[in-house]
């Protein structure tokens, strides 16, 4: 499945110069977990996932004192997450940075800060990710039965309704360009991934749902996002075959 996601996105060639390449690209991932205690989680989740089969799911052991260290293969530059005591800690990476994390276990939730490459970004995108995430548990939509010209409409409109909270966030925090574009990546493909199950009228009205405009699934920008494979892995587990009705043209191998 992934193999035919990486064709339809023209990524053929990235990934074979990647799975060939010595050493495998990665990212480090460290930090510190403070006043950790007997009831304190000794082990964290850092999870990826890309268009590329090598995606890693990694736990990492928080030692003694605190610290903990992981290297997941890391192909090209998207977000991640941290996952600490049912706190998603969000973060953008490319191949070969190391990206470092201070948590505090002793507040209620747990307050967390990131340094390391792309720092300012990801101090941003990180606080921005956990105070946004109430907005996308309030999304409402239509049942996943219902035909397209019902679901389509009320999707999109969730979508511009998040999305004026997002631009309001952004304007209020004032936030960095490229932080911004992150959450206007994650506002489309979150509410996106929820409607996972569309079912419509069948194959036809699911691959318009899926290759609706809206998500530019041609766009690769859309890759700095690691919530972005969800959606084209729905889309190619309901039509495996879509990707031999894209013109030729789309598809660089």
């Amino acid at each position: 499945m992934y193999r035919t996601i990486i064709i339809l996105l023209s990524y053929v060639a990235l990934f074979s110069v990647s799975a060939t390449s010595h050493p495998v690209p990665s990212i480090k991932v460290a930090g510190l977990v403070h006043n950790i205690s007997n009831t304190t989680p000794r082990t964290l989740i850092i999870n990826e996932c890309d268009i590329c089969d090598k995606s890693k799911r990694c736990v990492a052991e928080i030692d003694s004192v605190g610290r903990f260290e992981a290297s997941i293969p890391f192909y090209f530059g998207h977000t991640f997450t941290v996952n600490y005591n049912h706190i998603f800690i969000n973060a953008y990476a490319q191949p070969g940075d190391s990206i470092f994390i201070s948590i505090d276990a002793s507040k209620s939730p747990v307050e967390f800060h990131l340094a390391g490459d792309h720092h300012l970004i990801n101090e941003e995108y990180s606080h921005a990710c956990f105070d946004l995430a109430p907005i996308y548990y309030e999304v409402n939509l239509p049942p996943d039965t219902v035909p397209l010209s019902v679901y389509m409409p009320a999707f999109k409109n969730e979508i511009a309704r998040t999305q004026a909270i997002v631009d309001r966030y952004i304007k209020e925090k004032s936030l960095q360009p490229e932080t911004a574009e992150l959450l206007h990546l994650d506002n489309i493909f979150t509410p996106a991934n929820m409607a996972i199950d569309f079912k419509g009228n069948g194959i036809d009205e699911q691959t318009a749902f899926f290759t609706d405009p809206l998500f530019d699934i041609f766009n690769e920008r859309n890759l700095k996002v690691m919530i972005f494979p969800y959606h084209l892995s729905a889309l190619m587990n309901k039509n495996p075959e879509y990707v031999n009705t894209v013109q030729k043209s789309a598809i660089r191998d």
